[in-house]
């Protein structure tokens, strides 16, 4: 196989040239080396003799494998020098290229001085010629030195001396770019991911599911440390989508999705699909202005309204939204919640507060709600069953029955020092419907209603679990009443009373009388059968009273 001399010049299009015999030896001779290197110019002779008769190309060739075999065994050389040409008449600047193995052997070229490939464009290097896959694929290799100073002096520079590149350092594969660079990573011509000193931004990450099933797909530790001036707040890590116009109709773009599918055979404990953990190891620093600490935050922030007018709002914020659904094959399940709040102040703790929620009105919230405003708001949705009770106190579910309020403690609790003047305490007067059993049921023989702590201004108290009174308010007249029966009726007109009046002590003292009213008046009616002593009744003409047994007539003078 007969090698060819590519001879180039910057920025022009290689041309092929048939080396000559005398090419090949002024190519050897060129070159003043040292003393040893004279051999060079013996395999040249020897190259002229050996090729009497051939063409003046294949006598090139076969004086390029002469200068090889030699060149290979001179100690020092791995090759066969290439040399420039600018002595060679006509040529500025030009290089050796081989391009097939010669017999064999194959040119192995040491480089004494930098070598520059020029050329406009396109490929200007292409090492091997294999397009299948291989045990033994072509590849390139450097030698084994690497980097004292991790990051820094890339064995494979990419764009001049800026430091973009490859290198190796201490057991380490290095990717550098320089200050201000970035590693931009493209599929089909699209940026998917780039990795600069701000750190990883603008990337759709796919992480392969692990070999082990009890490997971690990914796994980050960090530690922090230094000072940030000017008291700012400071993101350890940042997933940022910078711009949402996505059409989905009527759905939802999730920012951020985790999934997790559980069950089946050998699935044992319980599952947490997103576990946010913050742990105060030690006191914070003494001069620590801001000492609030918060395992998972969320919030939402509106800059603009979303096309709503007064009478047509549109439009809906929600910092959290924490749904629990079980589908029609779920059956017998202990427990569906939305979210549960557990708190644990362990024995030897202490806190001023301890609250399981605590709904803030923060600083700037200046505008209350134009239809509805509460800390607190229980709503069923369209279609929906609603619940039974919209705030209820009970034991805890599937333990022994402990009270979820502590003993002494109070169920609904207007605050220590609540001064301001509040409209009412409960309201339910926005409850039209008639009530299954009443706007509020107290437990019989079990207290009451207090005015004040020591019910000092008034109460309404049941001390009996049977037949106890009632007060029914109706059109102009209250009724006290006992089952059935209502002995005692207030009108505008005065006391009605069905049955008897019984004085139990003290005087009975009636008020005078005026031109509208006598003080008292006995109406006409009929003797009681049996008369008692001490009854009084006016038969329509005569009073009568029963005295000792007898009936008496008060006689008018």
């Amino acid at each position: 196989m007969t090698d060819t001399v590519v001879v180039t010049t910057p920025d022009a299009t290689p041309a092929v040239l048939q080396p000559t015999l005398t090419d090949a030896i002024a190519a050897a001779l060129a070159y003043s080396l040292s003393a040893g290197e004279s051999a060079l110019a013996s395999a040249a002779s020897a190259a002229t003799s050996a090729s009497a008769g051939a063409t003046a190309a294949a006598a090139a060739s076969a004086a390029l494998v002469a200068l090889v075999g030699v060149a290979n065994g001179i100690a020092g050389l791995d090759g066969l020098r290439f040399v420039p040409l600018a002595q060679i008449a006509g040529l500025t600047d030009a290089q050796i290229s081989a391009t097939a193995a010669i017999s064999g052997s194959k040119i192995n070229p040491v480089f004494l001085n930098p070598v520059a490939i020029n050329s406009s464009g396109g490929a200007v290097l292409t090492v091997g010629n294999g397009s299948t896959g291989s045990a033994t694929p072509t590849r390139l290799n450097f030698d084994a030195s690497y980097s004292t100073v991790p990051g820094a002096n890339p064995k494979l520079s990419l764009f001049g001396s800026a430091g973009d590149g490859f290198g190796v350092s201490a057991s380490a594969l290095d990717y550098m770019v320089a200050g201000g660079h970035a590693h931009n990573f493209y599929v089909n011509g699209s940026k998917v991911g780039s990795l600069a000193a701000t750190g990883l931004s603008s990337v759709g990450v796919s992480v392969a599911t692990p070999a082990n099933s009890l490997s971690q797909a990914f796994a980050s530790i960090q530690s922090l440390s230094g000072v940030l001036a000017g008291n700012p707040a400071f993101n350890a890590n940042w997933l940022k989508l910078s711009s949402d116009t996505l059409d989905v109709g009527g759905g939802f773009v999730q920012g951020l999705l985790v999934e997790q599918h559980f069950g089946g055979a050998g699935t044992k404990g319980g599952r947490q699909t997103i576990l946010s953990a913050a742990f105060l190891v030690a006191p914070t620093d003494a001069s620590n202005t801001n000492r609030n600490y918060v395992s998972l935050s969320a919030s939402i922030e509106a800059a603009s309204g979303d096309g709503g007018s007064l009478g047509s709002e549109k439009g809906a914020l929600f910092a959290s939204n924490f749904v629990a659904i079980a589908d029609a094959g779920a059956t017998h399940l202990l427990d569906v919640t939305g979210s549960e709040v557990d708190i644990i102040m362990r024995a030897g703790s202490s806190s001023l507060y301890k609250w399981g929620w605590d709904v803030v009105s923060a600083v700037g919230d200046a505008v209350h709600g134009s239809l509805e405003d509460a800390a607190f708001n229980a709503r069923c949705d369209q279609g929906a069953i609603g619940w039974m009770n919209a705030f209820q106190v009970s034991t805890a579910a599937g333990t022994a029955p402990t009270y979820g309020v502590s003993p002494g403690g109070t169920i609904l609790y207007g605050g220590v020092t609540a001064s301001v003047a509040l409209r009412a305490g409960i309201d339910l007067s926005g409850v039209s419907s008639p009530w299954v059993q009443s706007a509020i049921v107290l437990p019989a023989n079990n207290g009451g209603i207090w005015w004040g702590t020591g019910f000092q201004g008034g109460s309404i108290i049941s001390v009996t679990a049977a037949n106890g009174g009632g007060i029914i308010f109706d059109n102009d007249v209250t009724i006290f009443n006992f089952g059935a029966s209502e002995p005692v009726k207030i009108t505008p007109a005065g006391i009605q009373l069905q049955g008897s009046l019984v004085i139990v002590a003290g005087l009975t003292t009636f008020s005078a009388s005026t031109t509208s009213y006598a003080s008292i008046n006995i109406p006409p009616g009929t003797a009681p059968t049996t008369p008692v002593n001490g009854n009084i009744w006016f038969d329509g003409s005569n009073f009568k009273a029963q005295v000792g047994g007898a009936t008496k007539t008060f006689t008018l003078v």
